[in-house]
């Protein structure tokens, strides 16, 4: 597992993509819009988002954000 803590500024834009891993995002400060195959959710602190692998996914920062993102199995490209 690879955990990854992102801080986002309001109005960036994760563009859509894809990966062989597992993915689940924790929201722990600020409003982020994920969509996961379509399916757009706004997340607010508290709330996680789970992505199975290979969904097509992103999201956009609705205000500035803080984000815990955990990957199973570990991300290679992250050491």
């Amino acid at each position: 597992m690879t955990c990854a803590f992102r801080e986002v500024e309001e109005g960036a834009v994760m563009p859509q993509h894809t990966h062989p891993r597992e993915q689940v995002t924790q929201v722990l400060a600020g409003k982020f819009e994920l969509t996961v195959e379509g399916t757009s959710t706004l997340s607010e602190p508290g709330m996680v988002g789970i992505i199975p692998s290979c969904s097509r996914h992103g999201g956009i920062a609705i205000t500035r954000c803080k984000l815990l993102d955990a990957f199973s199995p570990v991300r290679e490209d992250y050491r």
